[in-house]
C-alpha cells in the first residue's frame, strides 16, 4: 500500500509524467486510486476523485464522507472489484 507517490515515481508516457499505480499493485481488481488530479493517471478506472483539500480542516469532509462511503459498501471478507465501485 502506498499514501503517496512521487516524481520518482511517475512514469513518462505521450511526453508527459502520469501516475501509474499499475506499476506496484498485482490486482488492479484490489486498488483503489484516490486523488483530485484525473488528468495525469493511467489507471482512470481505479481512479475516486476528490476535490483538492484547500487547507481548512474543519470544512474538507470529502475524506470523511469517503471513508463513510466505503465503510458502507466494502466488507474485508467481499472479494469486491473496486474498479465497480469508482464507477
Amino acid at each position: 500500500m502506498y499514501d503517496r507517490l512521487y516524481r520518482r515515481d511517475l512514469t513518462w508516457h505521450n511526453n508527459s509524467l502520469y501516475k501509474d499505480v499499475s506499476k506496484y499493485i498485482k490486482n488492479m481488481a484490489h486498488c483503489l486510486f484516490i486523488d483530485d488530479k484525473a488528468k495525469h493517471t493511467l489507471c482512470k478506472e481505479n481512479l475516486m476523485k476528490v476535490p483538492p483539500f484547500v487547507g481548512d480542516v474543519d470544512s474538507d469532509i470529502h475524506l470523511r464522507d469517503l471513508a463513510d462511503f466505503l465503510q458502507e459498501n466494502i466488507r474485508a471478507e467481499d472479494d469486491v472489484d473496486m474498479r465497480a465501485v469508482v464507477e
